[in-house]
This record gives structure tokens, C-alpha cells and sequence, in this order.
């Protein structure tokens, strides 16, 4: 991050160097071996089930459906026995990072103060700006 609280950091925490906004930017390069199964997982995240394990994780252990039609993290996600943040968790059990289609944090749950906090974290520091991000490429 930075060293001191007032120096600039030109690297915005919610974009990634080739990010274009808000979506995640995948791309399959030349030296990969089986192009035909990387843009199968690829497509796979586009697909209804797919984006069920991208945004929610395994069914009946991270999420259960709930009345409205809407799935609903388990309590093994937002109180974890093993003491994982739902950060962590949002990590370590789902398959979130990457191309997918998305379903909006309003949707998802994104309801807990410390994932809200880690988002916004630095919305509104003068210091910070994506000066260093790279434009999108394909």
C-alpha cells in the first residue's frame, strides 16, 4: 500500500492493471497448451451454473436457496467455524475472481460492514488514482 498516509499511490485498490472498470479482464495467451478447455472454463463462468459457483461458492455448504428465488449464504460463509472472515471466505470458497457474469453486491449479500469498509476503503482519499493502470487490451 503506501508508506506514509499522505503519499500518493497511483494504483486504485478496486482496479487491476488491465482492468477496463469494474469487470475482470481474462485473457488465454500463446503459450497456453489446450486453448480449446481455457476458454471451456472461460465460457463455463457465463453459464447459470457457473455463475452460481463464481458469486456464491458450492450449494449447501456456502449457500442455500432462499424464499425468494435468491440463494443465500450459509452461516459456514458469514460466521465460519474455522474463524474466516467473510473476506477470506469470499476468497477461499468461491470462484469469484475473473471473467463471470456478475450478480450485483446487493444481490450477493454484500451487506458486512468490513467487506463494505475493504471496498470503499479509499473512495474518497485525494491521493489516489489509477494513474498507473493500463488501458484495456485484447
Amino acid at each position: 500500500m503506501r508508506k506514509e498516509k499522505d503519499s500518493l499511490w497511483h494504483a486504485e485498490n478496486a482496479s487491476y492493471p488491465v482492468d477496463s472498470g469494474v469487470q475482470y479482464v481474462s485473457v488465454i495467451t500463446s503459450a497456453c497448451k489446450n486453448v480449446e478447455a481455457a476458454v471451456s472454463l472461460l465460457n463455463y463462468s457465463y453459464t447459470y451454473e457457473g455463475a452460481l459457483i463464481a458469486n456464491w461458492g458450492v450449494e449447501g455448504l456456502t449457500y442455500e436457496w432462499g424464499e425468494d428465488g435468491i440463494p443465500v449464504f450459509t452461516e459456514y460463509y458469514t460466521a465460519n467455524p474455522d474463524g474466516m472472515t467473510t473476506s477470506n471466505c469470499a476468497y477461499a470458497l468461491r470462484c469469484h475472481l475473473g471473467s463471470k457474469y456478475t450478480y450485483a453486491d446487493n444481490i450477493c449479500g454484500l451487506t458486512d460492514a468490513e467487506q463494505v469498509a475493504n471496498r470503499s476503503l479509499y473512495n474518497d482519499d485525494p491521493n489516489v488514482d489509477d494513474a498507473l493502470q493500463l488501458p484495456p487490451s485484447s
